[in-house]
């Protein structure tokens, strides 16, 4: 894959791109996180993953996989959305689009 995995997240810092092991290219160094944004992100990049390996799953596919509330799966994939990383073809199912990005572990 191609591109870059950068998410957006409105009022957070930067695209906190160091968890997924991005620069930043103007100012080099991305501050550290808190412990909660820091791990937001990661679940974030595994949800995408998680959906990225199996196609199309439902939202309740999430809330088991992840043990997390469902409010907390819609906030993730919201951003995944904002980003055009994953799309919802049918309510309470999701996939992700073709846009090309670069993963790093």
């Amino acid at each position: 894959m191609s591109g870059s995995f950068q998410i957006a997240l409105g009022n957070i810092h930067k695209s906190h791109a160091h968890i997924l092991n991005l620069e930043d290219e103007d100012e080099g160094v991305i501050p550290q996180l808190k412990p909660a944004t820091d791990r937001m992100l990661t679940r974030i990049k595994d949800v995408y993953l998680y959906i990225l390996d199996n196609g199309t799953v439902t939202t309740d596919n999430l809330v088991e996989e992840f043990g997390i509330t469902h409010r907390t799966v819609q906030r993730d994939l919201n951003v995944l959305e904002y980003n055009e990383l994953i799309t919802s073809p049918v309510r309470g199912k999701w996939t992700t689009t073709a846009k090309k990005v670069k993963l790093t572990s």
